[in-house]
């Protein structure tokens, strides 16, 4: 497949023994190669053909299986794609997902993801974090750390058609806080509270421990500000506790349903 690099400028690369660190000149973004991944890096840098970059592999590591070569191929240009180094000429929203229905996403659809967040984010869907937080390399950061799971529900068109991005109850707690659960915009009501319903019982049974309860916690001078407490309603969370002047003028609220 033919790709661009976006811009050679951007960073820097400095090696470090058998390591390298690639360095961005803008941000404080960096990752680390080693002695084989800085060749293909720099592979890539100077082609835009993956096959033409295989190509130059193998006659550089004669004895190696090509099968290796393409998966440490495909694990750098992933990488690339996230950090915003490398864009795929091909790739569209058509081949976002190979598979139906829901499962954890997939590395190769994180930005795919954090596009959906903000092409879909509106009053009537809870999202704690901010416009930038759902980034590729965010994403990846959160789930490799157990800070986050992104669970998301895949259509026949192979688009997403709803997300949910929960806190793991990783430290034997029962649980399960839900920072986001976003449903297309192009979906009724009926379809949005089946989607969502479907995507909170996927989550709770990818759990490890045992899940009594999912949460929602959120900042607001009344309830009835918040337009996404309607469907939280509808899919049987109740207000659990409201601790009044937890920010600034503002209560925090915790609605749960439990299990």
């Amino acid at each position: 497949m033919r790709y661009q690099i976006k811009d050679k400028h951007n960073f820097f690369i400095r090696e470090d023994g058998d390591s390298s660190m690639v360095l961005f000149k803008e941000k404080h973004d960096q990752f680390i190669l080693n002695g084989t991944g800085l060749v293909m890096f720099n592979l890539i840098l100077e082609n835009n053909q993956t096959q033409k970059v295989l190509e130059e592999l193998k006659k550089k590591y004669e004895n190696v299986e090509i099968a290796v070569l393409e998966n440490d191929l495909q694990d750098i240009i992933r990488m690339l794609k996230m950090y915003g180094i490398l864009v795929m000429e091909q790739e569209t929203e058509e081949n976002i997902c190979k598979h139906i229905d829901i499962s954890a996403v997939d590395e190769n659809d994180y930005e795919k993801v954090g596009r959906f967040v903000e092409a879909n984010r509106c009053s009537d869907f809870f999202v704690a974090g901010g416009k930038g937080y759902y980034t590729a390399v965010n994403i990846r950061a959160h789930i490799m750390n157990n800070q986050e799971y992104y669970f998301y529900k895949i259509g026949e068109n192979g688009k997403i058609d709803g997300l949910i991005i929960v806190v793991p109850n990783v430290s034997n707690n029962s649980v399960v806080n839900i920072t986001a659960l976003i449903v297309s915009k192009e979906k009724n009501s009926e379809e949005r509270i089946k989607i969502e319903k479907d995507l909170m019982d996927y989550a709770m049974k990818s759990m490890i421990n045992q899940v009594n309860k999912l949460r929602i916690s959120f900042y607001a001078n009344e309830e009835k500000e918040v337009s996404f407490l309607d469907m939280y309603k509808a899919l049987g969370f109740e207000k659990e506790a409201e601790l009044k002047g937890e920010y600034k003028s503002k209560s925090l609220f915790l609605y749960s349903m439990f299990i």
